[in-house]
Parts: C-alpha cells; sequence; structure tokens
C-alpha cells in the first residue's frame, strides 16, 4: 500500500465524533457530516467512472485525515475548502473526495482520522471505502494508432512505445492500440485502415486439395491500389489491429509469410507472402481472377474507433511530394469524418524540409502534434527517426496534451 496524501480534517467536538457502524451504499456527491461518517462505504462505478463525496472536516485542531490506497489500483483526489489553520478553532469544512478505479477488480480506500505526530495511539475513526466496477459489458473508448516502425516502438521493451505510454495516461477508460508495423509504406499504412482499396495484382489459383498458396514477396505482395503501386506488408501483419482475416472476392483468407528475413547491414527485406484458405473448402479448385476486391480485417476496426492518431512517410510511398502525403492522411480521416477525434504527428525526421513542414502543420491545423526532435530523445541518442523511452514518452505526452485541449479527454483521469 503506498500513502498519496495527508489531508487535514479536525472535529468540532470529538465526543460527538461517534460516527456509525452501518455500511452504506454511496450515492456521488454525498456529503457526511464529522457525526455520520460510517465505517464503510461501498460504491458501484464503471471502469474510469469517478467516486465523489465530501466529508467535513476542520484543519484548526490537529486532527487529519491520513489516506491509503494502491496507487496501482486507483486515483485519489482530495480537495480542501474552508476551516483551514489561521482561521476560528472549531470553525467546519469540507473535504472533496474524488476516487477512480484503474481496475475491474475491488478497490478499496482507507481513511484514517488522527493526529498525525500521534502513531502509537489509535486512529479515533477509521472510514473503508470499496469500489466495485461495473458494467464489464461497456468497452472503453479507442484510440487507433497507425504508423510504422515508430509506432510499433522499434527496439524499445514492451509498454515502451508511445502507444502504451499514452494507454498509461488516459487511464482505463480508453484501450489504445497499437498497429505499428516496422517498414510500412504511406500506400499499405492507409490499405490496413482502409482508405486505399485493395485489388489482386493477378490470378491466384488453388488446385484441389491444396490449402496455401504463394500469392507475392518482397518486390511484389501481390496487391494493388488503384493508382497501381504496390502494398508493403510486413510480418507483423497489423499488430494489435490484425489484417486477418482477409476477405478476396467471395471468400475469407489467412495471410501469412514464409522465410523472412531481414538483412541489418543493408534495412532490406526478403520473405515470401502466402494465402491459406479454409480448410474445408481445400478439397476442390478455386481460381480468383485479377482486379478481385481485397478488404483486410482491419478496415473493420477505424469506423468504430473513438480517436486515430496517424504518423507515416519515412518509408516511402509518397513520392517525397508533401502535397501527396497530407492527401493520403486526409482519406484515412476522411474515412470517420473530419470532426471526430483525430491527431496527426507532423514528420520530425532530418531531411523532411522546413517548408514542407509547415505545409503539413497548416494542413492539418490544431490536430497537428510537433515533437521537438533532439538527439538525446533519439534511438542510442543520434540522430534517427527511431526514438528512445524518453523520446516515447515525451510524444505520448505531447498528444495527450493536444487530445485535451482539443476536448477528446481529460486532462487526468
Amino acid at each position: 500500500m503506498a500513502r498519496i496524501g495527508i489531508v487535514q480534517v479536525a472535529v468540532a467536538a470529538l465526543a460527538a465524533f461517534a460516527g456509525t457502524d452501518a455500511v452504506a451504499e454511496l450515492k456521488d456527491g454525498t456529503s457526511f457530516g464529522l457525526g455520520t461518517v460510517p465505517n464503510e462505504l461501498v460504491a458501484e462505478r464503471r471502469m474510469g467512472e469517478p467516486v465523489r463525496f465530501s466529508l467535513e472536516e476542520n484543519a484548526s485542531t490537529g486532527f487529519k485525515w491520513e489516506v491509503d490506497s494502491n496507487t496501482n489500483e486507483c486515483t485519489v483526489v482530495l480537495k480542501h475548502r474552508g476551516g483551514d489553520k489561521g482561521v476560528t478553532c472549531g470553525a467546519s469544512g469540507l473535504l472533496d473526495v474524488t476516487v477512480t478505479s484503474r481496475v475491474r477488480t475491488p478497490v478499496r480506500v482507507e481513511f484514517r482520522y488522527r493526529r498525525p505526530w500521534e502513531k502509537d495511539v489509535e486512529p479515533w475513526k477509521t472510514l473503508r471505502l470499496v469500489v466495485n466496477t461495473v458494467g464489464g459489458e461497456q468497452h472503453a473508448r479507442r484510440v487507433l494508432c497507425w504508423g510504422d516502425s515508430v509506432t510499433e516502438g522499434m527496439a524499445m521493451p514492451r509498454g515502451k512505445d508511445y502507444p502504451s505510454r499514452l494507454q498509461a495516461l488516459l487511464g482505463p477508460g480508453y484501450e489504445v492500440l497499437n498497429s505499428g508495423d516496422g517498414g510500412e509504406n504511406t500506400i499499405t499504412i492507409p490499405a490496413r485502415q482502409g482508405a486505399v482499396p485493395l485489388a489482386t495484382a493477378a490470378e491466384i489459383k488453388f488446385a484441389a486439395g491444396e490449402s496455401a498458396v504463394q500469392v507475392g514477396d518482397a518486390s511484389d505482395n501481390g496487391f494493388h491500389a488503384p493508382s497501381g503501386d504496390m502494398i508493403k506488408l510486413t510480418a507483423a501483419l497489423g499488430r494489435q489491429i490484425p489484417v486477418n482475416p482477409v476477405r478476396i472476392g467471395g471468400g475469407e483468407f489467412t495471410l501469412f509469410f514464409r522465410d523472412f528475413r531481414w538483412n541489418s547491414p543493408t534495412n532490406k527485406i526478403s520473405y515470401t507472402l502466402w494465402l491459406k484458405r479454409g480448410e474445408s473448402d481445400a478439397g476442390r479448385p478455386l481460381a480468383i481472377p485479377a482486379g478481385s476486391p481485397v478488404k483486410f480485417a482491419s478496415a473493420d476496426v477505424a469506423p468504430k474507433a473513438y480517436c486515430e492518431i496517424f504518423f507515416m512517410g519515412a518509408n516511402g510511398g509518397w513520392d517525397r511530394k508533401v502535397e501527396k502525403l497530407v492527401a493520403q492522411i486526409r482519406a484515412m480521416v476522411a474515412r470517420r469524418g473530419e470532426d471526430r477525434p483525430y491527431l496527426v504527428i507532423v514528420p520530425y525526421w532530418r531531411g523532411f524540409p522546413q517548408k514542407d513542414r509547415e505545409f503539413f502543420k497548416a494542413a492539418f491545423g490544431r490536430h497537428a502534434v510537433e515533437f521537438p526532435v533532439a538527439d538525446a530523445l533519439c534511438y542510442r541518442n543520434r540522430p534517427d527517426v527511431h526514438l528512445n523511452a524518453d523520446g516515447y514518452a515525451l510524444l505520448a505526452k505531447l498528444l495527450h496534451a493536444r487530445g485535451a485541449e482539443l476536448g477528446y479527454w481529460p486532462r487526468s483521469f
């Protein structure tokens, strides 16, 4: 248990502070007088929904409420109003208490009423608050993070990428999903999100009894955008927003890689990409015509999201024309609508011209979030598009702050 704070509270008459042994069901906003504080309060709230109540208090007589809670399970915010030092002894005030659970299991917070210097004296009163999480069928608001290896958090331990850091800042009322795949270009990322329609580049044939066939490799995945551009899938296949199952024509299939290799010195990858059909269909031959529509499962996730965050461009696909990059991101935004919550990270890597950066910021206005790149925030503390743990933590804080400014979420939970 970690002590999170000590709040001054005193009684007008200690003899009157007998309280009650009752266990009370707490209603939001309830105010308790000094003589009516129960031994235990029970509240039922949805995940991330705060519990609020007030206690009569007096800070002028030396007695205080000591608060014990597990800070990994909940957040406790305390506000003292009136009855502070310097006023008439015995003058009353109010202590406003806000407790927000971060977990689905019951959370217990204990308030002990005593003089802080009387460590060996039993508290005059102990109040226990139990918060039970209800409404498990209610889903948290989803925040989808689309991108490449920067979003993925290349070379960072799990939990150090910016989506994980943002999750910690937003709390349990939100579900932040990382859909960053290293190496993907600005054709592939929108295709996974559903902004770019895809089609098979050539006919795909399954022989009778054949459950999987090769459809592409690193030079050509076998799926093309209307522009003729090839998508550039990588081994993660969508991470927390997977591309599988894939719908092609009227059938449902699964994509997978074989012989995936990354050559670190040259930063080149090689692989073969395969398409698998259901075992129940494997007994008959199947021919999928060239030009058949292709849709990833990830494309169905985006329209249902509360907020989306976009960052891409380091791996090409936009012909080094900032207007094209902006148009590609705008197409992703349009899937849910310009009026829906979204944020865009301004390209910060070296080689992205300042004039393009200004054009990019003007295109997205307050939705554009700038990152103050510096070697100390980059991977191995040297110029790189990838960040280190401190860099990802700062990026998450900047996104959180801008989202709060735009009213997408509270400044704290």
